[in-house]
């Protein structure tokens, strides 16, 4: 076996062996995604909440 042959066997048993490991990073990557995602629409929400509550202290105090 030539050395080119060699680092082509080894390359092939690397990138197979690394394959799991690149499908489960790419697997995290998309649920930090929709985890980001998540957590911008609890921010968006508790802004919301946060205005409603002004706005319902500025009703009381109307009354």
């Amino acid at each position: 076996m030539t050395d080119n042959e060699l680092l082509l066997a080894l390359s092939d048993m690397l990138e197979t062996k690394l394959q799991p490991i690149k499908d489960d990073i790419q697997c995290l990557y998309k649920l930090i995604s929709q985890t980001e995602r998540e957590i911008n629409c609890i921010v968006r929400l508790m802004d919301l909440s946060s205005k409603v509550n002004e706005l319902e202290k500025k009703v009381n105090d109307l009354k």
